[in-house]
């Protein structure tokens, strides 16, 4: 196993911040952020539109967004009633380089994808109301397991993904 392949096995990890489902009824401002922790998050029901990087994103009901960290974001949204159900995690490398920070994605998925990573974000969701703790703790990071091989098919490397892994690998 060379030097990198190794790290990429050793030094991967998951680290979890939450999920919910939440409601929105009329206005839903949100003034412009950084993000510091990935969000992955499915409209279950309305429509929306999001500003991500600057630029408004139509997102129907149903499509799932997600915003990896450093993305500024924002919303400007009216409607009768919007439900969300997401969550906010990082998997990072040797401690502190976050996966998603190498690579560019979409900000919405299409909604084949969405339908699929909307599933796992509702089983996540759910792990919530597992009496054991610990049952839960498994269960969550397998399904972010999961969404992690589900996302990165739609990964396209950042110019200096190689540098970055190959300096890292060498600590």
């Amino acid at each position: 196993m060379n030097e990198v392949d190794a790290f990429l096995e050793n030094g991967f990890c998951f680290e979890y911040y939450g999920s919910w489902t939440s409601k929105c009824r009329g206005r839903h401002y949100e003034k412009e952020h950084i993000i510091q922790a990935t969000v992955l998050a499915q409209l279950v029901r309305g429509s929306s539109t999001g500003i991500i990087n600057g630029r408004r994103y139509n997102k129907p009901e149903g499509t799932v967004t997600m915003l990896p960290p450093g993305t500024l974001s924002g919303s400007d949204v009216r409607g009768k009633l919007l439900v969300f159900r997401g969550m906010r995690f990082n998997f990072l490398l040797c401690g502190g380089i976050n996966l998603f920070s190498l690579y560019s994605f979409p900000f919405v998925f299409d909604m084949k994808s969405s339908l699929r990573l909307g599933r796992k974000i509702a089983q996540l969701v759910k792990c919530r109301d597992l009496p054991d703790k610990l049952s839960a703790a498994v269960r969550r990071k397998r399904i972010a397991w999961s969404i992690c091989e589900d996302i990165l098919p739609f990964a396209k490397k950042k110019p200096d993904f190689e540098r970055i892994l190959s300096g890292v690998s060498r600590r």
